[in-house]
C-alpha cells in the first residue's frame, strides 16, 4: 500500500541550533507530507573566515555540520519519542519485543529468542543495534570463552552476536534501564524503517546579522522524513 506509506514518511520538521560548538535542538511535527525540514546554525568569527582559505574553512563547516545532522537522524531512528520527533523503532510498539532478563542479568538464552522472532527473509542483511553497555551486557551473560559473542577486531572488522554484525549506537543502557525498557534492537533495519532525504545540503552565509560581534552566521539546510514501515522486520529486546 505505497500510499498509506508515503503518508507515514516524512512527516516531522528537524530544527537544530549550533551557538559555539555545542548543537541542542529536536525534530518538530509537520504537517505536510514530504515536508521535513533539518537546519543548522552555527556563529563563526570573520577574522577566522577572513584569516584563512576561505573554501577550506568552509568545507570543513560543511563537514561538521553534515555529521551533527546525521548523528541526530540516526538517534531519532532509534530513540525518537514521537513528541517533537518521529516515532523511533524502540519506543513504536507495533515492534514485537523478547524479555532478556534472568535474576537482573542478561539471559544468554533469549538471544535464540530474539533470533527466531525475525522472519527468515529478514535475517540475510540483521544487525543487532546495541549501546556499547548493554553489548558489554550480553558478552557478560555468554563468558569469556563463549563463541557466540566476537568483541570487534579493528580494521573495520564489526563485534558480532551468533554470526550477525553489531552495530554499536548511542542507544539506551543496560546498566541504567528501568522494567520494560526497549534497550535494543535486532533485524534488518533497511526493510523495518524508510527514511526519505533531499539530496545535498543548503549552506547560505549571512555576515549582517552577528555584525556588531564580528561574526558570521552560517546555515545549513536539509529534509528528511522517516517511518516504521515493516515492524515484523525487527525484535525489540526488552529489560524485563
Amino acid at each position: 500500500q505505497p500510499g498509506r506509506v508515503l503518508r507515514r514518511l516524512c512527516r516531522a520538521e528537524r530544527g537544530v541550533c549550533c551557538r559555539g560548538g555545542h548543537c541542542h535542538g529536536g525534530l518538530h511535527e509537520g504537517r505536510r507530507v514530504g515536508q521535513a525540514r533539518a537546519a543548522l546554525v552555527g556563529l563563526r568569527s570573520n577574522d577566522l573566515l577572513a584569516d584563512g582559505n576561505i573554501a577550506d574553512v568552509e568545507k570543513y563547516l560543511v563537514d561538521r555540520a553534515t555529521a551533527q545532522l546525521a548523528k541526530k537522524e540516526g538517534s531519532a531512528i532509534l530513540t525518537g519519542t514521537g513528541f517533537n520527533s518521529p516515532k523511533g523503532i524502540l519506543n513504536d510498539s507495533r515492534v514485537t519485543s523478547v524479555d532478556c532478563l534472568d535474576s537482573g542479568a542478561f539471559d544468554s538464552d533469549a538471544i535464540f529468542d530474539i533470533i527466531a522472532g525475525v522472519p527468515e527473509e529478514a535475517l540475510d542483511n540483521a544487525k543487532w543495534y546495541l549501546s556499547m553497555d548493554t553489548f558489554l551486557a550480553i558478552a557478560k551473560s555468554f563468558g569469556k570463552d563463549s563463541s557466540y559473542c566476537n568483541m570487534p577486531l579493528g580494521d573495520g572488522v564489526p563485534a558480532s552476536i551468533m554470526g550477525y554484525p553489531v552495530v554499536i549506537c548511542a542507544g539506551p543502557k543496560f546498566s541504567t534501564a528501568t522494567s520494560n525498557d526497549i534497550i535494543g534492537a535486532f533485524g534488518d533495519l533497511r526493510q523495518a524503517y524508510k527514511t526519505i532525504q533531499r539530496s545535498g545540503l543548503e549552506y547560505q552565509r549571512d555576515p549582517y546579522s552577528a555584525a556588531s560581534n564580528n561574526m558570521t552566521v552560517c546555515r545549513f539546510k536539509t529534509r528528511i522524513g522517516g517511518a516504521l514501515v515493516d515492524p515484523d522486520a525487527i525484535v525489540g529486546i526488552k529489560y524485563a
